[in-house]
C-alpha cells in the first residue's frame, strides 16, 4: 500500500476509533515512528506517559493525532485504551463550545449542535 493511502486509513481509523474530547483513556504502549500511517514520530518523553490514564483533548481531523490534556505531545489513537468510566457528567457533554470543537478541526459547528441536542434528548429520556 502506498504511503499516501496508508495516511488516509490512518486519519479515517482515527476519526472513528470513539476517543472524544473529555474521555479518560490509558495509553498503553509506545507507537513506532509511521506506524499505521502515523504521519509523526515518538519522542523519547512521551514514553513516560505509558501506562497512564489521560484525559483527551482532541483528535485532529487533518492527520488523525491525538491531545491529551496532559501533554503538548500528539498520539496515534491505536496507543489508547478508553477507560469504560469516561462517561462525562452532562455540564461536559452540553457546555463544550462549538466554535473550539470547529477550530481544531473534530466537527463542524452545525453538526456538532446537532448531536448536542441529540444528546440533551437522550438525557432527558426524550428519545
Amino acid at each position: 500500500m502506498r504511503w499516501e493511502d496508508l495516511k488516509k486509513e490512518y486519519i479515517l481509523k482515527a476519526l472513528s476509533c470513539g476517543l472524544s474530547p473529555g474521555d479518560k483513556a490509558k495509553i498503553t504502549r509506545k507507537a513506532y515512528d509511521g506506524e499505521n500511517g502515523w504521519a509523526n514520530c515518538w519522542g523519547g518523553s512521551m514514553s513516560s506517559l505509558v501506562g497512564q490514564v489521560v484525559t483527551i483533548d482532541f483528535v485532529n481531523s487533518a492527520t488523525g493525532s491525538v491531545g491529551i490534556k496532559e501533554s503538548r505531545f500528539v498520539f496515534p489513537y491505536f496507543v489508547f485504551e478508553k477507560e469504560e468510566t469516561s462517561l462525562r457528567g452532562d455540564e461536559d457533554i452540553l457546555n463544550v463550545d462549538p466554535v473550539k470543537i470547529n477550530r481544531i478541526g473534530i466537527l463542524d459547528a452545525p453538526e456538532f449542535l446537532r448531536i448536542r441536542e441529540e444528546t440533551i434528548k437522550y438525557i432527558e429520556g426524550g428519545m
